[in-house]
């Protein structure tokens, strides 16, 4: 790509490949009664002075840097279900790789008194800001692929580029939102695609707020993870909850989780069973030197 200037943003510089298609972008812009013709990509900002920019580029056909996803079957990568690769119009990767989540989230139920209550590994819109946010806030000056995986207990999205210069991670949870690639967002706003800005990582905390887990963001200088632990189906006591909340440091043995809660044994005994038959601890050897691990 041609660079301007430090001070100019990247998706304003001109596009190196003028040779361009936009059938995908078109196609979904169509869908939500949108034209796209070159009045609306000037507007946009997807072309300027006559020539494509980067947006131009990254809402073309021809766009190279995309998404790749896997399902694993263990949480150390050594056996894949699936996995795919996503390129071209950054609009219709974010359609395939939400398809590609979706196909893989599974769906359950269970009763309580006359009601099915319906529910999903992961909750759709959890998933869906996780997808959306990695595509237009990621770097793309930095080569490289958006990350999706997901395995039998959680599922995580990377994105190149970390965060914006002068914020943290307290400032993303509460809302703080300073844009990367503005024109990419304004596009994902205007087709429905993104909510108004700053409200999406609250709001994800928000749909796991009755679960023991929460959503995890991890940052470094150049990626940006965040990983949504698998939904569980049941109401977890509070001894249970606690249990879990003290095992978050690593594990531990039963005596050792006494200490720390203040339970008796047998109510020790009775909370690690809970949280393991919900799927959330698991046992790590046998006899005295039994421990137990939190899994999500």
């Amino acid at each position: 790509m041609i660079r301007e200037s430090p001070s100019t943003p990247y998706e304003d510089m001109p596009s190196a490949n003028q040779d361009l298609t936009f059938e995908e972008s078109i196609r979904i812009f169509g869908m939500n009664g949108l034209m796209l013709e070159r009045n609306q990509m000037t507007s946009i900002g997807m072309v300027r002075n006559g020539e494509f920019t980067n947006l131009g580029y990254m809402l073309s056909d021809q766009f190279q840097q995309g998404i790749k996803a896997a399902v694993f079957d263990d949480g150390y990568k050594t056996t894949f279900q699936d996995r795919e690769e996503f390129s071209g119009s950054l609009l219709s990767q974010f359609e395939k790789a939400y398809g590609f989540v979706d196909r893989h989230n599974s769906r359950r139920s269970r009763i309580e008194g006359a009601h099915r209550i319906d529910m999903r590994d992961y909750p759709e819109d959890a998933a869906r800001e996780a997808i959306v946010n990695a595509i237009v806030h990621r770097d793309y000056a930095i080569a490289g692929s958006t990350l999706i995986e997901m395995y039998p207990d959680r599922m995580s999205v990377s994105s190149i580029g970390g965060i914006r210069k002068g914020l943290g991670l307290d400032d993303i949870l509460l809302g703080t939102s300073s844009r990367r690639n503005e024109k990419l967002a304004s596009v994902f706003y205007r087709l429905g695609l993104m909510e108004s800005y700053g409200t999406g990582i609250p709001r994800m905390m928000g749909l796991y707020k009755d679960q023991p887990s929460k959503p995890k963001i991890e940052l470094s200088t150049n990626v940006f993870k965040v990983t949504l632990p698998r939904m569980i189906d049941q109401k977890l006591s509070e001894d249970a909850r606690k249990a879990l909340e003290a095992l978050s440091t690593g594990p531990m043995s039963r005596s050792e989780l006494e200490t720390a809660l203040g339970f008796s044994r047998m109510r020790a005994l009775n909370a690690i069973r809970e949280a393991s038959s919900a799927g959330m601890v698991e046992t790590i050897g046998s006899g005295r030197s039994t421990a137990y691990k939190r899994i999500v």
